[in-house]
């Protein structure tokens, strides 16, 4: 009886790039992604974006946002969860204002900043000393009616008390209602 062959498809590339990405073996992630195109198999925003999440794993920021650029012309146009992972990527590379420019670029983009977008670059400045644009950040995250995570609240705190603004941290505890009101102190 002669042996099936059996071809991989988007599926199975998918799968084994987002089994690389979070085994921390960045290259081999990003060589699947990359013989796909060879092999005739169609990416698809999974392929995209499990790619860039490999890519934090290697620090390789230029490279997530050549891939969010590719994605941007190419059929499979850039989603929140993109955004989210190259904002990622610069968080962890320490490239706080490229976060921060991602984060802007989404309303251009017609895609809706979330608690997660918010929260990787909010932290982006925390650890980058920017408790200032931290702080707009949160103003931003609230104007938008966007849900408030403990993430976001501890990193705009967290960039608050390492500038030693404590009064600014204490406040947006506050008003972030994660006190109750009984436990407010003036």
């Amino acid at each position: 009886m002669p042996s099936a062959r059996i071809s991989p498809d988007t599926v199975t590339f998918n799968t084994l790039i987002s089994s690389c990405a979070r085994a921390r073996q960045w290259q081999a992630a990003v060589s699947l992604s990359s013989s796909m195109e060879p092999a005739r198999v169609d990416k698809d925003a999974i392929s995209y974006n499990s790619t860039i999440s490999a890519f934090e794993r290697g620090g390789l920021w230029q490279a997530a946002l050549q891939l969010l650029a590719n994605m941007a012309v190419s059929r499979t146009g850039p989603d929140e969860i993109s955004y989210n992972s190259t904002i990622s990527v610069c968080k962890v590379a320490g490239q706080w204002q490229l976060a921060v420019e991602l984060l802007s670029r989404m309303p251009a983009a017609r895609l809706r900043s979330d608690e997660i977008s918010f929260s990787t670059a909010i932290d982006a400045c925390e650890r980058a000393g920017q408790w200032e644009l931290a702080l707009q950040l949160w103003a931003d995250l609230v104007e938008a009616s966007i849900r408030k995570d403990a993430i976001s609240v501890s990193a705009t705190m967290n960039a608050c008390a390492k500038a030693g603004r404590w009064r600014a941290a204490l406040h947006l505890l506050w008003a972030a209602d994660a006190l109750p009101d009984g436990r407010r102190g003036s």
